[in-house]
């Protein structure tokens, strides 16, 4: 949904899919089995939580855009 898969990818946190084949799903499998095996993705998830969905940052941002479009 949206910007999901950038953020999934862009972050090393999670895979999306986009084919729901034979081939994409065992890839899928493979990328996801590789990041479960991967001591860092926990950390990455929580960093990609915060810089994604935190609702300080979320509040700043629109706080930035209000005061631009106030200018």
């Amino acid at each position: 949904v949206g910007d999901m898969a950038g953020v999934l990818e862009g972050d090393h946190v999670g895979v999306a899919l986009r084919a729901f084949d034979a081939a994409s799903l065992d890839d899928g499998i493979r990328q996801l089995l590789a990041l479960c095996s991967d001591p860092q993705t926990q950390a990455r998830c929580v960093q990609s939580a915060h810089r994604h969905f935190s609702l300080n940052e979320g509040a700043e941002r629109y706080r930035a855009i209000y005061q631009r479009l106030s200018q």
